[in-house]
Order: structure tokens, then C-alpha cells, then sequence
């Protein structure tokens, strides 16, 4: 059964614009590690582990792949990447700075039945990154394609939950497209109530509305939110199919 139910979304809904769906299954035969081989498709994909110490199991295990948005910056170079192409390019001091802004158009909302982490970017931040911050000197020499910082943004997520052994699959592209589809209409009829003064570019409104639409360019268009729905709904029949 998915969850939340379209009652608990709208209330949640109040609070941010980031609720994830989720499913919950029992873990079976299944592992972290033969759930990451079937997930991975050779590009980018990572395996987390919630670590508590030396010699203590973590209680999670976080798989991921298949990122909707990828991030990376060399120096003060940056580059934003969608679908293979690159949507966002320049320089920043910090470029972290840019992230941070993708990341703030985010407000999601905490569930209190999932881990705290259920989404969002996974990477690295490499030693060099501190000449962004500190004036240090650069003496040697760096391949041209490693990275100071590399992020991928996560939409779907698999966690194995140890303590209760079971796992969760969840997803946000449902939830940005209902988001995406909502804003977009309160806003066009909040231009019409308005006339002709909905449409200057002194008014709010119009302001407001442009920002709906870069939802949708920043986001994910609504058509590949619904491809990505679709592609999750079609895996999941074969799946059913086969047991």
C-alpha cells in the first residue's frame, strides 16, 4: 500500500513541498547488496550505510540511482546537469552556493515513519574545494576531470530498515508533479481574477507565476515526472508478474 493517503498529503502539503510516497515490504531474501546490483545501471548510484562506531551495525542502509539532477564544480567553475545536458553553467567563489539554491527550493516534510534521510544530494566534497574558502597555494597539478565537488540529487530511494526488518521504497516524483501541477494552476487563476494587471511585470502575481513555471524547468518538466511515474509503476507490475 502507498502511503501517504491523498487525506495525509493535502495536510502535509501545508507544511512544504517535498512528501515522499512510500511503500513498505518485508525484507525476505533480499539484501542491500543484491538490491544495489539491480538497481545500479553503471552511470551513478551509490549504497550508504548509517554507521554507529566500530564494530556496531547501523540501524539503515540507503540505496539510491538514477539521479534527476547532477552537480559538479571545478574551482570556481560550476555546472548544473539534467537528462545529459547542461541546464546551468558559470562561476561562482563558492559554488556550493549554487546547490545550496537548488536545494532551498526544497521544503520537505518529515514523516515520523521514515528515517531522517529520505532524499535529497549524496557526493563528495574533495580537499581542493578549500581554495573556494581559504587563500592557499595551488602547486600541483589536477586531472582536468576529477571534480572538486560532485552531487547527484536523489528523487527515488530504497532503505533497509534492520531494526524492523523490512525495507522502504520511496519516491518524490509524484509529489513534485501534483506540487508542480497545483502551483501552476493557483497561479494562472489568481492572473485572471487580476485582468490585465496580472500581467505586468511590476505585479506580483506575474512574478509569482514566472517562479511556478521555473518550478517545472528546475524540477523536472511534468511530462518526465510522468514518465518517471509511469517507468516505476510498469517495473513494479513486472515484478507482481513474476512472483
Amino acid at each position: 500500500m502507498i502511503m501517504p493517503s491523498l487525506s495525509v498529503f493535502k495536510e502535509l502539503s501545508l507544511r512544504g513541498n517535498l512528501i515522499p510516497f512510500y511503500e513498505e515490504f518485508p525484507l525476505e531474501s533480499e539484501t542491500p547488496i543484491s538490491a544495489f546490483l539491480k538497481i545500479r545501471d553503471g552511470s551513478f548510484s551509490f549504497l550508504l550505510e548509517s554507521m554507529e562506531g566500530v564494530g556496531k551495525w547501523g540501524r539503515y542502509t540507503f540505496l539510491g540511482a538514477n539521479p534527476s539532477i547532477l552537480f559538479r564544480s571545478k574551482g570556481s567553475r560550476f555546472e548544473v546537469i539534467k537528462e545529459g545536458l547542461t541546464v546551468l553553467s558559470g562561476e561562482e567563489r563558492d559554488p556550493l552556493v549554487v546547490l545550496e539554491r537548488i536545494l532551498s527550493r526544497y521544503k520537505p516534510v518529515y514523516d515520523g515513519n521514515l528515517p531522517r534521510f529520505f532524499g535529497g544530494a549524496v557526493g563528495y566534497v574533495g580537499y581542493d574545494y578549500i581554495r573556494c574558502l581559504e587563500r592557499i597555494p595551488d602547486n600541483h597539478f589536477s586531472p582536468p576531470n576529477l571534480f572538486d565537488c560532485y552531487f547527484m540529487v536523489i528523487e527515488n530511494l530504497i532503505v533497509f530498515d534492520h531494526l524492523k526488518n523490512r525495507h522502504y521504497r520511496m519516491s518524490s516524483s509524484q509529489a513534485k508533479l501534483f506540487a508542480s501541477q497545483v502551483v501552476m494552476d493557483v497561479a494562472s487563476r489568481a492572473q485572471v481574477l487580476m485582468g490585465g494587471r496580472g500581467y505586468l511585470r511590476s505585479e506580483l502575481i506575474n512574478q509569482l507565476s514566472a517562479d511556478a513555471r521555473g518550478m517545472e524547468y528546475v524540477e523536472g518538466t511534468s511530462n518526465i515526472q510522468k514518465m518517471i511515474i509511469g517507468r516505476e509503476l510498469l517495473r513494479m507490475f513486472h515484478q507482481e508478474e513474476k512472483k
